[in-house]
This record gives structure tokens, C-alpha cells and sequence, in this order.
């Protein structure tokens, strides 16, 4: 029987600076409990929070796709959330997040959520986990 507990799951959550980078450092001590109690996993989580701002595509759009990969492995991470308040749309609408489950991410657009109150965030941020 080994004596070592199992590894946590790691999320990396990079936000822009500003409020972003704020909202993030607020929910690292308690998004690891949240996610326990919905997505349990017998592990444990542990959030990681880094400032850091994605390029844009030439259309405007957050390029996490073509850059969480690297991000992820860099920082050692199992996922990665991405928070930021540059609004995004798709189809001409708002919105709110996005996951790329293949590729372990997810961005949290802060503007779509309204008033940010750090519940509101926390729950969006672990439904992107879930999703």
C-alpha cells in the first residue's frame, strides 16, 4: 500500500491584469473547495494563479486554443482557465465562456457575467471545469 496520497488536480488560472488578475487572486483560496464539492475527484484540487494576457487573432478573438497546450506543460498544470474583460462574442452575441475540453481549457469572459461578484465568477469557473 503506498503511503503517498494522490496527486491534486492542478488548475492554472491566468487572468489579464486589472480586475481580471484580481478576481483570480480572490478565488484561489476558495475555488479549490467548490471544486471538491461539485466535481469531486478523490484527489484534492489546487489553483495556481498567474497574470498573463493571451494574444488576439486578427478578428479580435482570444487565441487560447492555439496557445493552452504550451501554457498548461509550462506552468505543470491539468487545466487552465482563462479570465479576461475583453468582450467576446460568437454568432454576434455575447459570451460568457468557452471550453475546449480536448485541450483541457476554458475562458471566463468577465463582462458577459455582468456585475462580477466573486460567487458568480466561481461558479462559472467551475462549470468550466465541468463542462
Amino acid at each position: 500500500m503506498s503511503t503517498q496520497s494522490a496527486r491534486k488536480t492542478v488548475v492554472g488560472l491566468i487572468a489579464d491584469t486589472g480586475m481580471p488578475l484580481s478576481l483570480a487572486v480572490s478565488l484561489k483560496d476558495s475555488l479549490p473547495a467548490q471544486l471538491v464539492s461539485d466535481l469531486d475527484n478523490g484527489a484534492g484540487w489546487e489553483v495556481e494563479v498567474a497574470e498573463f494576457s493571451l494574444p488576439l487573432a486578427g478578428n479580435g478573438e482570444v487565441e487560447l486554443n492555439a496557445h493552452s497546450r504550451q501554457l498548461r506543460e509550462a506552468g505543470g498544470w491539468d487545466y487552465l482557465v482563462y479570465l479576461t474583460d475583453l468582450p467576446q462574442y460568437e454568432r454576434g452575441e455575447p459570451l460568457a465562456s468557452s471550453v475546449n475540453a480536448g485541450s483541457g481549457s476554458a475562458i471566463v469572459v468577465l463582462p458577459a457575467l455582468g456585475i462580477v461578484r466573486k460567487k458568480r465568477l466561481q461558479l462559472a469557473v467551475v462549470q468550466a471545469l465541468a463542462a
